[in-house]
């Protein structure tokens, strides 16, 4: 083996895969356009050559760090002029890591650990940003015109020492506050986070696609969405029908996955080509450079017919949530859809709670605008005055920090909303509702793919009595995700908004099928749906459900005091009305039939008014 000191530069494209997914060929053609026309001749110009060409970036060998980082900056300086005269879609971006390094030379390929800290260290940088490691730049320190931020010592993955990383700027000019943390990040690329997860996710995560339509994007970047690497079901048989099958229902996970515009999903053929040459899932998620992968098997016995489902942690190898769905040979056609809605959904919510969940732990001066938006999604959710404050505080910081940001639009405009209708804020009232969904509506201009902006939309078009719109956008939010259970579960609000009740809690119900998970407001919308229709019995079990998991949720609280009226339980009645007027004072009749009522069903909500006068709730 040959070995020698070189600086390995490292430029990978930003949303590779939603690139492809949206025009294969014309990002196949302008991606070799911007090698043979920008970047290969900027590499011989600077001493360096290019040693390998993936589908998705560049790996190029410097015998000097300062050549390595003059060339970073001619290519992306030369990006941002190429990407100005094309539209948004077809705007291609670089993150480039640089590294110095002992690398093994193998005829025109190198290998080592010089190379994989320089292809680690890009997923650091903003989308036309460039980092070094710390070898790096005691090699450039001095050396070329520019400031450099000190990110700190990361962890990257498959590399065992942390890293001490810098984000170099051209301009001579630091980012104030710009932290971003490696363990974190990965995390949101839901095997690429789902969240996705989660988006977050998605929630996230959520989180969330970026579509800007103007060329300057601004200092702070979006990464990467949550993404998800669907592996081949194994099945335990050399028979073809059962090979048939497995590959039917991975391939239609796939399918169904990508349909949502907040995920990002591998591609079959890149997730069944890293299977068949390892067992081994780090090493999988190593390859596709991912942190989730979703396994499974089709197993039969006889007639039956037993599907598993497992989430597996790449970087840990460990199971994170498991599904087993049972059929038989003659109905599995007919049940195949229905097993990959509940394995989309569940994987949806599994990834957003372990996004939500890790963001809370966090020191909010360590975050990141997408860090931040997925920060106060998470308090969203949590549903209470308290957090819904902070919630504000965090998104309004993101939005600042990246005004095209459009899942911050989103989110800040859903808070607010909910504090209006719920009485929470001080500084908001009933007529701030319209600029509330103006942030949603901006949202959506940003991104008019993003399938949870419509979910917010057409909630908040609902307390404005536009139960129309409500619906459309409801509609208009399964349409693109179709397996996000919130989604789904949100139409079934807007059918209870018009006084289809049985719609509602039909699709409702389908909900909660999708979602294994189902926080509190899962609850309270069936409880709503049910309360109409008159199930009045299994509307009182559900809210009580739901203050079990969230003591003081108001909506599931009225719905108890009005469904323990119905059933002539005064007394329950009674003491409910008095533990939720404790914690809000000023709740009245009218202020929880518009904030918790049917907006487009006068009757439904006389007969809530009546109720809740009979427990003695104030006018």
């Amino acid at each position: 083996m040959k070995r020698r000191l070189s600086a390995i530069l490292a430029a990978d494209v930003v949303g590779f895969t939603r690139l492809m997914g949206e025009d294969e060929a014309g990002v196949h053609a302008g991606l070799r356009a911007h090698i043979d026309e920008l970047i290969s001749p900027l590499v011989s110009e600077h001493g360096g050559r290019i040693f390998k060409l993936m589908g998705d970036g560049v790996l190029a060998e410097f015998p000097s760090a300062v050549g390595a980082l003059e060339c970073a900056e001619k290519i992306q300086a030369g990006m941002r002029k190429r990407n100005s005269r094309s539209g948004h879609k077809q705007r291609i971006d670089f993150r480039i890591g640089i590294n110095i390094g002992d690398v093994i030379v193998d005829d025109d390929d190198i290998y080592g650990d010089g190379v994989n800290v320089a292809s680690r260290l890009e997923s650091l940088a903003d989308p036309g940003g460039i980092v070094v490691s710390q070898s790096a730049y005691d090699q450039v320190k001095g050396k070329v015109v520019g400031a450099f931020n000190d990110l700190g010592p990361k962890s990257l993955k498959n590399v065992k020492d942390a890293v001490t990383v810098f984000e170099f700027d051209p301009n001579g000019e630091t980012i104030p506050g710009k932290r971003y943390t490696q363990s974190f990040k990965p995390k949101l690329q839901l095997a690429t986070s789902l969240a996705v997860l989660v988006g977050l996710a998605g929630l996230g995560y959520w989180w969330v696609q970026q579509l800007d339509p103007e060329p300057d994007r601004g200092a702070f970047q979006l990464p990467d969405r949550p993404s998800v690497a669907v592996l081949p079901f194994d099945t335990f048989s050399n028979a073809d029908d059962h090979r048939y099958l497995a590959d039917g229902i991975a391939e239609d996970i796939i399918t169904l996955l990508a349909r949502n515009a907040e995920l990002t999903v591998v591609a079959r053929s890149a997730s069944f080509a890293a299977a068949s040459n390892s067992n081994n899932a780090t090493d999988i998620a190593s390859t596709l450079d991912v942190y989730y992968l979703l396994t499974g098997s089709v197993r039969r016995t006889g007639d039956k017919l037993r599907i598993t489902a497992q989430l597996v942690d790449g970087d840990s190898g460990n199971n994170v949530w498991a599904e087993t769905y049972d059929s038989t040979a003659e109905t599995v056609f007919d049940t195949q859809d229905d097993i990959v809605e509940k394995i989309a959904g569940s994987l949806f919510s599994e990834v957003r709670e372990i996004e939500k969940s890790e963001i809370l732990r966090r020191p909010p001066e360590t975050l990141d605008v997408y860090e931040l938006a997925l920060r106060g999604v998470a308090r969203k959710h949590r549903l209470n005055p308290a957090d819904s404050v902070l919630a504000r505080e965090d998104l309004s910081r993101a939005i600042k920090l990246d005004p095209n940001y459009a899942p911050a639009w989103l989110y800040l405009g859903w808070v607010e909303g909910i504090a209006i209708a719920f009485g929470w804020a001080t500084d908001l009232g009933p007529n701030d509702l319209p600029d509330s969904i103006s942030k949603i509506e901006r949202a959506i201009e940003l991104d008019p793919t993003l399938a949870t902006a419509y979910q917010a939309l057409g909630i908040l078009k609902s307390w404005i009595g536009d139960v129309e719109g409500a619906l459309q956008a409801a509609k208009r939010s399964v349409e693109l995700g179709p397996g996000d259970a919130d989604n789904i579960l949100f139409l079934g609000r807007a059918y209870a908004n018009i006084g289809a009740f049985d719609d509602a809690v039909e699709t409702a119900r389908r909900a909660f099928a999708l979602n294994p998970i189902r926080p509190s407001y899962y609850d309270a919308a069936l409880c709503r749906a049910l309360w109409g229709q008159g199930s009045y019995e299994d509307a009182l079990k559900l809210a009580k459900d739901c203050l079990a998991k969230t003591p003081g949720y108001s909506a599931c609280q009225v719905f108890q005091i009005a469904s323990n009226v119905a059933l002539g339980d005064a007394g329950s009645a009674k003491n409910a009305m008095q533990e939720l007027l404790e914690l809000y004072p000023d709740m009245t009749i009218g202020g929880a039939v518009a904030g918790m009522g049917y907006a487009g069903a006068p009757d439904a909500n006389e007969r809530l008014a009546e109720r809740l006068a009979e427990a003695g709730f104030p006018e």
